[in-house]
């Protein structure tokens, strides 16, 4: 069964100097949960200065051992975050491919009633060098009520 609910999502991204990056979003989406498998669905608005909104649909899919974070839209791509295995993918750039590598160091989710949390601490490489490390929380409640503690 599918229910309307309110996400709020907050990424910190912490580069090897100790620069750290904090972006926060709170949208609608659609919980379902069938065998023991949770779905969120829902969209991300994306506008740089004086750039256009680029919209893009989420999916992200978790149990208690993984999530799998899938988008749709202007950019495509999935992410595989299972603690401890390593999730590499190629990016064509301009100057050619680049390997992306992300390693899971802490995969977390709940799911109480209508309520949950995801949690995710990873760290990413590029050509494997180390770029960021990086935390993931995405918390959800039913549209309309106060957020579950």
């Amino acid at each position: 069964m599918q229910r309307p609910v309110l996400i709020k999502i907050v990424g910190t991204q912490t580069e090897p100097g100790g620069q750290e990056q904090v972006l926060e979003l709170t949208t609608l989406g659609i919980y379902s949960c069938e065998e023991g498998i949770h779905q969120l669905e829902y969209e991300e608005n994306d506008a740089q200065d004086g750039q256009a909104v680029v919209s893009s649909q989420m999916k992200m899919i978790f149990n208690a051992n993984q999530v799998r974070l899938s988008k749709k839209g202007a950019a495509e791509g999935i992410m595989v975050f299972e603690e401890g295995k390593k999730f590499v993918s190629m990016h064509e750039t301009p100057l050619g491919p680049i390997e992306m590598g992300m390693l899971p160091l802490q995969v977390k989710s709940r799911v109480e009633q209508d309520c949950g949390e995801v949690e995710l601490l990873y760290q990413m490489d590029m050509e494997q060098q180390v770029i960021s490390l990086n935390r993931l929380k995405v918390s959800f409640s039913p549209r309309g009520q106060a957020p579950c503690s």
